[in-house]
């Protein structure tokens, strides 16, 4: 069992219970992460080009990987990524949201890449920790902003929004969460709190 079970609390972000159910997966946000509720959970992931694995493998938070094929050249790198497909730039171009698999993950929180496929070849334009990863509708350089959401479960937490620059994206700015439950019976849904300056989801407690 994933240790981002821990973070489960993101997993009917801004909608009711009700509400979320009867959304397809077609129509739902732009929400990835492996949690049961959301729609792109990884559950059926898609095979990964081996082109796209070798990128993958090249970045700084994969040094694992290329620890193991050191050591065992024929290693299966493809079995440390899970992969939802993504559309960033338009209908045409195929992207990948990227799971990290075990080691590829951290102790309360998820690793995620995403990855554009383009004519020169797939390329790496964001990696995030987190819980989910969420795409925005505010666009930059002709691609969507995209939200890392993190939840420890018990606790505060944290949401950053990157922006694309044109070649990768990058850190635009983060702010303090915490999730409350709201209403009752069938109105009974989660409600993002943003937290300013000495507040802590204990406050909002029942």
């Amino acid at each position: 069992m994933r240790k981002s079970i821990l973070c489960l609390l993101l997993a009917v972000v801004s909608l009711s219970k009700a509400s979320h159910a009867q959304l397809s997966c077609n129509d739902a946000p732009q929400e990835f992460g492996p949690m049961k509720q959301i729609c792109r959970n990884f559950d059926h992931p898609v095979p990964l080009p081996p082109s796209v694995v070798a990128e993958l493998v090249k970045t700084q938070a994969a040094g694992y990987a290329r620890d193991v094929l050191k050591e065992n050249p024929q290693y299966d790198l493809s079995q440390l990524f899970l992969a939802e497909k993504m559309k960033l730039a338009g209908p045409d171009e195929d992207d990948y949201v990227v799971l990290g698999e075990f080691p590829l993950t951290g102790a309360d929180c998820d690793w995620f890449w995403v990855v554009r496929s383009l004519k020169s070849g797939p390329q790496v334009v964001l990696f995030s920790i987190g819980t989910m990863l969420r795409l925005l509708p505010q666009e930059d350089h002709g691609l969507p902003e995209i939200r890392a959401d993190w939840w420890p479960g018990n606790g505060d937490g944290w949401a950053r929004i990157f922006r694309f620059d044109g070649k990768e994206y990058k850190a635009a700015r983060s702010f303090e969460t915490c999730w409350v439950m709201r209403g009752e019976g069938d109105n009974e849904h989660w409600e993002e709190v943003k937290l300013h300056r000495n507040q802590s989801c204990l406050q909002y407690s029942n």
